[in-house]
């Protein structure tokens, strides 16, 4: 069991950096593939952690009509999840650091790793029966929420100045001529805009998403966040009577523009496959 131990003390030692691109942590692959390795050897694995448990101290594993293969199961299934629930505890301090440079790289960090995990218990047939629906569901959880909170992290920006900004108010005056005020709404509200798109396209680009599916549905649902609320309002700064030079200054991109740069996030990864 020492050696065990050993091992698992071994798995989330950092001996690689932080990877800045946001992907899959090496620990988490060793992870799994040690966890994989326990079928093997799942009913010593699981003696040795039942005779190291407490038994006095654990209602479940002190049941006198459990039968001993059962005990060994049950402590085998406990060190399962204290491993992944520790492995869980370094990714987020990992991801705590990268979010001192980018709150977005911290939560893409977590998701391409809590989505690696997930996808690696469930397709598992071995860890998928031993953890249960239950623990299942619990690390799909995770990585929806960081999912949730990265999509959100990203597009704040540009929704707070869409949202800040109704096209109600760009003022124009009685021949339809935006009005000084309106013109200066319009500059501040498509200057803002102009830089998340610029930011955020030479920021994600650069980040990496290795699951293709998940890529999809990541530029799927940033885009649909957004396009609605700015294809209104570029519809409307579109009908502002302005000289075009300054229509080609403020208003950079239309929505199929957006959607194409949108479709570049993550293109790390595809070029990394070439």
């Amino acid at each position: 069991l020492e050696q065990i131990n050993q091992i698992i003390g071994e798995l989330c030692k950092d001996t690689s950096k932080f990877v800045n691109n946001g992907t899959v942590h090496p620990t988490s692959s060793r992870t799994l593939n040690f966890l994989r390795r326990l079928r093997d050897y799942e009913d010593a694995v699981g003696m040795l952690c039942y005779r190291a448990s407490d038994e006095s101290k654990s209602n479940a594993l002190s049941d006198s009509d459990m039968l001993e293969e059962k005990k060994y199961r049950f402590s085998l299934i406990r060190k399962v999840v204290e491993i992944l629930d520790g492995l869980k505890v370094y990714l987020e301090t990992l991801a705590k650091g990268a979010a001192k440079t980018s709150a977005a790289l911290g939560w893409l960090f977590l998701i391409n790793n809590y989505h690696y995990i997930y996808e690696g218990i469930s397709t598992d047939k071995f860890l998928s029966s031993m953890l249960g629906e239950k623990e299942l569901h619990k690390r799909r959880d995770y990585f929806l929420q960081a999912k949730k909170i990265y999509v959100d992290t990203v597009t704040h920006k540009m929704l707070q100045a869409l949202d800040n900004t109704p096209s109600m108010r760009i003022e124009v005056n009685s021949k339809n001529e935006t009005t000084h005020k309106g013109k200066n709404l319009l500059k501040e509200t498509m200057s803002l805009i102009n830089k998340w798109v610029a930011d955020v396209h030479a920021s994600q680009r650069k980040l990496a998403v290795p699951d293709p599916d998940l890529r999809i549905e990541l530029r799927l649902r940033i885009r649909e966040r957004i396009s609605k609320k700015y294809e209104r309002l570029f519809t409307a700064m579109d009908s502002v009577k302005l000289s075009k030079k300054n229509k080609e200054k403020y208003i950079k991109y239309n929505p199929e523009r957006l959607a194409t740069i949108i479709s570049q996030f993550y293109e790390i990864s595809e070029s990394s496959l070439e």
